[in-house]
């Protein structure tokens, strides 16, 4: 059993089915003026970016605001971030630019506070990855690497989730994605060789990849990385 979807408000719960973007050697990358939502209250609009062999996959989660739903995901971990808005859980406030990771078999419950856009990836972790998180995305520092605002909601190599800050001008030389990364532009608009992205964009780059990036007016990514297998 997968992701299950239950809005207040909906008749019955929902989950995915069938396969979308399985082929994790592919190169995907979905605007979301191009991505088809699913309704399953007024206040309450689903989208699937891709959908694995194995039931796992990405999507977005798009709430009015007081809509209120619980989430459930079998035997995968989720990821959960929230993009814009602001939600309300048990264990209290949960605020724009905020990550949680949740066990595998958790049910998760949710309000909206205000109209929120809440990323979802569901996947299989090894059991020293799945221990919950809960990180709030303000603290920002440099990257190393790039020179760039860096924030890190998960480092594990293999589970990698970060926020990444591009000043407006600011760029990455060629650099190549040994085992692949998953995309959201959050804010502003990103470049490379293959096309522009702007808010809400999800691009998924396969293991062996790379590419060089720019924004000439500034962005703000959400960025999974180290995940989708070596080279083929």
């Amino acid at each position: 059993m997968g992701l299950v979807v239950l809005p207040f408000g909906a008749s019955a719960p929902w989950s995915p089915d069938g396969e979308l973007h399985a082929d994790l050697r592919e190169r995907v990358a979905t605007a979301p003026e191009a991505s088809a939502a699913v309704e399953l209250t007024p206040d309450c609009h689903v989208v699937t970016l891709d959908r694995w062999k194995d039931g796992g996959g990405t999507w977005r989660l798009e709430l009015g605001s007081e809509q209120a739903l619980t989430m459930s995901h079998g035997d995968f971990c989720l990821d959960a971030f929230v993009a814009d808005g602001e939600l309300l859980t048990e264990r209290g406030s949960w605020p724009r630019l905020g990550f949680r990771r949740f066990r595998a078999g958790t049910q998760v419950s949710i309000i909206a506070k205000s109209p929120t856009t809440v990323w979802l990836k569901a996947r299989r972790l090894p059991v020293w990855r799945r221990r919950p998180l809960q990180v709030d995305g303000g603290a920002f520092g440099v990257s190393p690497l790039s020179g760039l605002d860096l924030c890190e909601l998960s480092p594990a190599p293999d589970a990698r989730v970060v926020l990444l800050r591009f000043p407006p001008g600011s760029s990455i030389g060629w650099h190549e994605h040994e085992q692949g990364e998953e995309l959201v532009v959050v804010q502003g608009t990103l470049h490379d060789d293959q096309g522009v992205y702007r808010t809400g964009t999800w691009v998924r780059q396969p293991a062996g990849s790379g590419h060089e990036v720019r924004s000439p007016e500034g962005c703000l990514l959400y960025s999974h990385s180290g995940h989708l297998g070596p080279p083929s």
